[in-house]
């Protein structure tokens, strides 16, 4: 503001010292007006000395004496002719204000004919501090809102969209793979920051089909099955069983049933009779437990003898 305090200061006094320098020159060269008195002198031209002296009372009488004719008005001072283009422009830089001194192109006849405020003046002005700082954060598009300080300017001038280097979020991009890696992904905008990377993480695959069962202990049997697994913590498991109740065959035979003796009947002979028993089973094999070493129902068969009394002697003596 000093600046333009300044330069009006200078203007002005330019003016002032022209139009003095104008009037100057006028009084100079200006002729004296007619009907102007000379100053009178002693010498008396012949004529006036053949002039017959006036009594002293006509000569001290002042209605008698010739009054002076008055001086004419001094003629208007031409103002000359003063010529503008009315192209305004800034000289120097907008101040913080908001105002600058702005001039104009001008042609005058002669010095001061154009008013200092036609040559000069203060107007507002858009000034732009350029102190952006940014009013938003990177979109993902790479751009940013800044802001900066403005005075008398149009309001897209306080406001400019910019590039600037967005970096996103990891997110995982599927599962965890089958080699125990997760890949990551993001977006990466005006950056030359990696777009993706891999991560170890703990892979636990499916499990397997199941084995065969084992033997039967008489009342549990077991299996097993399998699955992969990569970068897990310890412990995790990798085999799984299973098992199952189950018991052997438990069965018995049954008493002999004998049936009546046969043969005959008189001394020292034999006789005879059979006798059957039958298996039971009382609880089947199941899962894989062993089996009963007979059918249920199935028969054994025996035979057993026993010899009749033995005959007496005979006695020969006595039948005559």
């Amino acid at each position: 503001m000093i600046k333009v305090l300044v330069i009006l200061i200078v203007l002005v006094l330019s003016g002032i010292f022209a139009y003095l320098a104008a009037a100057n020159r006028d009084v100079v060269s200006s002729p004296r007006p007619s009907g102007t008195v000379e100053p009178q002198t002693n010498t008396k031209t012949e004529s006036e000395a053949e002039e017959p002296e006036q009594s002293p009372e006509l000569e001290q009488s002042p209605e008698l004496e010739q009054s002076p004719e008055p001086e004419p008005a001094p003629e208007p001072e031409d103002p000359g002719t003063c010529e503008l283009t009315g192209d305004w422009s800034m000289t120097d830089e907008c101040n913080a204000d908001g105002t600058a001194i702005f001039t104009q192109a001008y042609k005058e006849s002669k010095p001061g004919a154009c008013p200092v405020n036609e040559k000069a003046r203060v107007k507002p002005c858009c000034y732009q501090k350029g102190d952006w700082k940014d009013i938003s954060q990177c979109d993902q598009g790479g751009r940013k809102t800044q802001e900066q300080t403005t005075v008398n300017c149009a309001s897209d001038l306080k406001t400019r969209r910019v590039d600037c280097p967005y970096v996103g979020e990891w997110k995982k991009a599927g599962e965890c793979n089958a080699n125990g890696k997760q890949t990551y992904t993001r977006i990466v905008v005006n950056s030359a920051e990696p777009v993706g990377k891999d991560e170890n993480c703990c892979y636990v695959g499916p499990w397997g089909g199941w084995g065969a069962w084992g033997r039967c202990d008489g009342s549990k049997r077991y299996r097993t099955r399998n699955r992969t697994v990569v970068n897990c913590p310890v412990g995790t498991a990798t085999t799984d069983t299973g098992s199952e109740n189950c018991n052997h065959c438990q069965g018995y035979w049954g008493g002999y049933v004998w049936g009546p003796w046969t043969g005959p009947h008189y001394c020292n002979t034999s006789k005879s009779r059979t006798g059957k028993s039958t298996y039971y089973i009382t609880k089947g094999a199941t899962n894989g437990g062993n089996a009963c070493p007979h059918q249920h129902g199935a028969q054994l068969s025996k035979t057993e003898t026993k010899r009749n009394p033995t005959c007496p002697p005979l006695n020969y003596g006595a039948v005559r």
